[in-house]
Order: structure tokens, then C-alpha cells, then sequence
């Protein structure tokens, strides 16, 4: 059984401002962006009404979280991954004596505001702007949020066709933080054993 909570808004701050300019440079009708926590927990058991408070109070939460609005998007852990955080509360959750819940994760919804509206095409073209793309990704939370990830096709990076800016692309859509000296050493590693490399 799973169940999830709206958390607090986080506040305006220096952070914050540099990510609304860089959005409202690809997007000027986008206003504001909201940021709130969301916490995802996995049961073992139904609990009792005074154990959920228990949860509640601990978390400092009240309300049950709603479905995502249009004009919503959610960026969590990846999928098979457990955060520092949730390892963390989890300890202290059992400390506190709550053995009911199995995992707890937490993200963070982002609401945009704008003049008119965005579009769900161009919240999906600022998402790239929202996370660390190596331990997070957008999520879709009608989903079981704890099942275990559908593991992806195998492809090929086209090295030797497309020469280095193959691996250039895929170093900015992996999030792999490659640097120009270790492009060239894979580049040249590659050419070695006449392979192409995949994204695993």
C-alpha cells in the first residue's frame, strides 16, 4: 500500500531566482514557479489511525496529495535508486518506533505560473532545467512510485558515424559531466576495437 503527502513550500531564495530567469529566457509568459515537497511512502501494514498521526507529525505534514494539475510537473529520485535522504528518515523513523512503513522517498512538485498559461510542451522543453539528471528524472505519479523501473532498450551511440559529437550529445542527454579529455579517450578507445558505444 502506498500513500503520499503535499509537504511545505520552499521559499523564494537566490537559487530560486537564478531558475525562474534562466526558464523565462526560453519562456517570457512564464511569471513564478512554485516549489513544494511531496512524500511518497510505502507500507507494510495498514496503520492505526494514532500511528498515522504519529507519521504526520514526525514528517510535518497534513494533507493527502492530490493528482499533479496541468500546469504541475514532478521531479523525484530515479526509479530503483534510494536517496540520502530517504535512507536517513527511514533510520529515524524507526527510532521514532514506526515499523509500518517499508520505504519513504521525497520530491519536490514544480508549479509554473504564466501569462498566458504554458503549454505541457513547453514545461517539458524547462524540465532539463529542474534536476541533476543523474539521480532524478520527472516522474509520472499515477504510477506506483516504488515499482521497480522498466528497463529501456539498448542503443547505440553512433561514434563512428557521427564522429565526437555523438558522444558530445550523449554526454549532455545522460548527464554523464564528461570531460572534453575523456570524450577523446573513449573516442579513441572505440575507434580501437571498431565498436560503438551504448548508453549502459
Amino acid at each position: 500500500m502506498q500513500i503520499s503527502f503535499l509537504g511545505n513550500s520552499l521559499p523564494s531564495d537566490f537559487h530560486h531566482s537564478i531558475l525562474l530567469k534562466k526558464c523565462q529566457e526560453q519562456f517570457s509568459n512564464l511569471t513564478e514557479i512554485k516549489i513544494e515537497y511531496r512524500y511518497f511512502i510505502l507500507l507494510k501494514k495498514q496503520p492505526s489511525p494514532k500511528n498515522l498521526e504519529l507519521l504526520r507529525n514526525i514528517l510535518e505534514v497534513e494533507a493527502v496529495a492530490t493528482e499533479l494539475k496541468d500546469n504541475q510537473l514532478a521531479i523525484c529520485p530515479r526509479k530503483g535508486t534510494i536517496s540520502p535522504w530517504a535512507s536517513k528518515t527511514l533510520d529515524i523513523l524507526k527510532n521514532c518506533g514506526v515499523d509500518f512503513v517499508e520505504r519513504i522517498e521525497r520530491g519536490s512538485i514544480y508549479t509554473f505560473l504564466g501569462e498566458p498559461e504554458l503549454t505541457q510542451q513547453q514545461i517539458n522543453l524547462i524540465s532539463p532545467n529542474l534536476y541533476d539528471r543523474m539521480t532524478e528524472s520527472p516522474s509520472k505519479l499515477s504510477e506506483d512510485f516504488f515499482s521497480p523501473p522498466i528497463a529501456a532498450p539498448l542503443e547505440y551511440i553512433g561514434l563512428h558515424k557521427e564522429g565526437l559529437s555523438a558522444l558530445n550529445r550523449a554526454n549532455i542527454e545522460m548527464g554523464l559531466a564528461l570531460s572534453d579529455e575523456e570524450i577523446h579517450y573513449f573516442s579513441e578507445v572505440y575507434a580501437e576495437i571498431k565498436r560503438d558505444p551504448t548508453d549502459v
